[in-house]
């Protein structure tokens, strides 16, 4: 990411900003906390990624929601595509592998040498969207 030289915002849940140090970098940044399964959180992630963006500030969201514990694209939530339509800013589409195997779901250990992958793809432009 830090490739793209473009400055944004996470959309973390809840339990990475309990993370010592991981946490702290997160809040004091101002990324964006997400408290999955409350119908509140999730309009205030809204109303922060709107301002963000508004700000030339682009929000990454995981659309899944969570990561795959096949390596199989799960179904993708909306929100962050109607966000995009709804301010009229592009997506950039980012397919990450190797997260499954770095750190298993369930684990918070990272595992040693394992190689990842980053590949960033074109735009989708999204104001001719409604």
């Amino acid at each position: 990411m830090y490739k793209t030289r473009m400055q944004f915002k996470w959309v973390a849940k809840t339990s990475l900003f309990q993370i010592p140090f991981i946490g702290w970098c997160l809040f004091l940044t101002k990324h964006i906390r997400l408290s999955r399964g409350k119908f509140g959180s999730i309009k205030q992630v809204y109303r922060e990624a709107a301002y963000w963006l508004k700000n030339d500030i682009s929000v990454v969201f995981f659309p899944e929601g969570t990561r795959s514990e096949t390596g199989k694209i799960g179904k993708f939530q909306n929100g962050a595509f109607k966000l995009a339509i709804q301010e009229k800013k592009p997506i950039l589409p980012i397919a990450i592998n190797g997260t499954r195997e770095a750190i298993p779901k369930g684990s918070w250990f990272f595992k040693a040498k394992v190689k990842g992958r980053l590949t960033i793809l074109p735009p989708v432009e999204t104001k001719d969207f409604q």
